[in-house]
């Protein structure tokens, strides 16, 4: 009877662990010891992977540049305490925002579920395009909460990649457009985990009918 006890205390041991990854995990993007923004800040060659400091063995690949019309360049994402921007040599360009024509892309080395975007200083006349494989979501502010939030449900495979495109009001004509505070994700767990639980339960059944 012990024995049978134990190994159900086992099994909903391990199960627990496995859907309660359920529970998205939110990446801050400020510049604050211990959030990603902070491994983020300054970088300045895209393509670079840092650890997302939130979910351990999590890696992410920034990517990032500037669709300008006169060789504009990125310089370095930039970091702030409540946001993460690019500073690059646009006219007149907020450098710690996204303005017309600078773009991000984010990767990560396992596979994910992504159910949030959070921004900041998105208003009136700003809009950004985010892409996702086939999937491309073209938002202005009336799309976002009064949160500046937006909710989706990405599986997206690892390497494969988020791109955010500024596509409104570039900062020639404003002191600049918007900022990307927060993402919320799932790691997926891998095969290897679910075929522990089902190795679980079938001992669980074992030990209940002897």
């Amino acid at each position: 009877m012990k024995c049978r006890n134990r190994v159900k205390l086992w099994v909903i041991c391990g199960l627990a662990g496995v859907f309660g990854c359920a529970n998205a995990t939110t990446l801050s993007f400020d510049s604050a010891v211990g959030h990603t923004g902070h491994g983020l800040d300054e970088l300045a060659t895209t393509g670079t992977q840092i650890p997302v400091s939130e979910i351990s063995g999590l890696t992410l690949t920034a990517m990032f540049g500037v669709d300008g019309s006169n060789g504009e360049i990125v310089e370095y994402l930039n970091s702030t305490g409540s946001r993460l921007g690019i500073n690059s040599d646009l006219a007149d360009e907020g450098s710690s925002y996204f303005d017309t024509g600078e773009w991000l892309g984010f990767s990560f080395d396992k596979d994910v579920n992504v159910t949030r975007f959070k921004f900041t200083d998105f208003t009136s006349g700003d809009s950004v395009k985010i892409s996702w494989g086939t999937t491309v979501l073209t938002l202005v502010d009336g799309d976002l909460t009064d949160f500046n939030e937006y909710m989706v449900d990405w599986d997206v495979g690892s390497n494969e990649t988020i791109r955010f495109d500024a596509l409104g009001k570039s900062g020639a004509t404003t002191t600049g457009g918007f900022g990307l505070e927060k993402m919320d994700l799932t790691v997926v767990p891998e095969p290897a985990t679910f075929a522990l639980v089902g190795i679980g339960g079938a001992l669980a059944l074992l030990v209940r009918r002897r």
